[in-house]
């Protein structure tokens, strides 16, 4: 019985919503499926790749002081974000969050931190993170995201015949 009722508590802190801009949190996403294209003898080639996971975290926007030997975990996010005052109407909230992706098992590098667009919506008197969209990532925390990777070459004949893999993935996030 014991056993059931912590797998519940669980289950409900796993699905919490996020309702306040400064809780800092962390999912993880697994991809379910991911397609895209391999350059191969100068065209491109359908595939599936390997199924993946991610780190995301939401983190507090550190100010870089020049002449500082380190680089904040918020890398360059206090320079993007300065003036991040929220845009509010109707029922929705809109801001800037500062936020790290990195595939799961990689090193955390701070210069990777990025300035991501959240869109609340108010639910009572709260509001609950309804999104979040960072570049080529977007995620629902609890919920789907999906990402894409798509690099600038466009050559018809590029250097070596090499190009990076073109692709889309989606799959699903939860608290880590």
């Amino acid at each position: 019985m014991r056993k059931i009722f912590i797998l519940i508590l669980l289950s409900i802190w796993s699905n919490a919503e996020i309702t306040d801009e400064k809780d800092f949190y962390s999912l993880i996403c697994s991809v379910e499926e991911s397609v895209g294209f391999n350059w191969k003898n100068s065209k491109w080639i359908f595939t599936k790749f390997y199924p993946n996971k991610y780190i995301v975290k939401k983190l507090k926007v550190e100010k870089f002081e020049p002449g500082n030997k380190e680089i904040p975990k918020s890398g360059l996010c206090w320079n993007e974000m300065q003036f991040n005052e929220p845009l509010i109407f109707d029922n929705k909230k809109f801001i800037y969050g500062c936020y790290n992706v990195r595939e799961h098992g990689t090193e955390f590098y701070p210069t990777s931190s990025k300035k991501c667009f959240e869109e609340w919506e108010k639910v009572g008197t709260k509001y609950k993170l309804k999104k979040v969209v960072c570049e080529d990532f977007k995620f629902n925390p609890n919920g789907w995201f999906h990402s894409s990777f798509i690099h600038d070459n466009i050559e018809n004949n590029p250097k070596d015949n090499y190009k990076d893999s073109i692709g889309v993935e989606y799959g699903k996030c939860s608290n880590l």
